[in-house]
């Protein structure tokens, strides 16, 4: 089985997905742009393409756990975390193809804590909550992908949430709460997607852009001229990313830029 074990085994998956992922999110199958720029909203072809959004979006930020074994020491990276271990890697580069600052403006507002409010009927309390826009991002994206009975870490999580709060509600309490505060992540998911494309496609335009420049520092489809990565441990990462630099350079304009929505300054606003 091969794993990653190296610095530079890790830089070649992380590139090669992180592209793939963000081709997933970023394109005509899940939205379209509404508006001309810079007032522009992106608008979810259907409930269903909203929820893919949700789920690609979600498993960019969340965590591998032992994903990477690097110098005999497990580590656990979630693609856009990995993305920036290789910004610092390769500062100058990743500087100027803008990769390490427009990471550092997604993290900084993945990472924001905001006050999430909501109401519950059920227990007939307006509930508030202090949450980063990167755990509700991961709420919506595992309700998505689960039902109640496969919930148990998320309705751990929201009980946590509820006690750091000082609300006191009983494990049967729990799952109207859940649905009710579901609800809410979707509408504030709604609101801050727009945002969160221009974000993710400013990434994958400077993710593309490191591909397509160590393609054109040497444009070979070669294997055996391929410039790679130091301290490769197989030729399963060689072929990955030879193939990549050949077969995975975009169009920044008509492939990248033409679907990312410059957002309206009214759905940066706080929710």
């Amino acid at each position: 089985m091969v794993s990653i074990q190296s610095s530079g085994d890790l830089e070649v998956v992380v590139l090669n997905e992180a592209h793939s992922a963000l081709a997933s999110i970023i394109g005509p199958d899940l939205y379209k742009i509404g508006g001309e720029a810079p007032e522009q909203t992106a608008i979810f072809h259907d409930d269903p393409a909203f929820d893919l959004f949700l789920i690609f979006a979600g498993e960019f930020f969340s965590e591998g756990v032992r994903s990477a074994n690097i110098s005999g020491k497990y580590q656990n990276y979630s693609l856009f975390s990995a993305l920036m271990s290789l910004a610092e890697k390769h500062q100058g580069e990743m500087q100027a193809r803008y990769l390490h600052s427009v990471l550092e403006k997604t993290d900084a507002w993945m990472t924001r804590e905001v006050e999430f409010e909501f109401w519950c009927p059920e227990v007939q309390t307006q509930i508030k909550l202090l949450l980063s826009r990167k755990q509700v991002l991961h709420f919506g994206n595992v309700a998505v992908k689960h039902n109640l009975l496969r919930l148990s870490d998320l309705l751990t999580k929201l009980a946590k949430w509820c006690q750091d709060a000082d609300y006191q509600f009983s494990s049967q309490q729990l799952i109207p709460v859940f649905n009710s505060m579901n609800e809410e992540v979707r509408n504030r998911l709604r609101y801050h997607a727009t945002y969160m494309l221009e974000l993710l496609g400013e990434v994958f335009m400077a993710v593309n852009r490191i591909i397509v420049s160590r393609f054109d520092a040497n444009p070979t489809n070669r294997a055996d001229q391929t410039h790679f990565p130091s301290d490769l441990t197989d030729d399963v990462f060689r072929d990955l990313y030879s193939s990549m630099l050949v077969f995975r350079r975009y169009d920044e304009d008509k492939r990248i830029r033409a679907y990312t929505p410059a957002c309206s300054q009214y759905l940066k606003l706080k929710y």
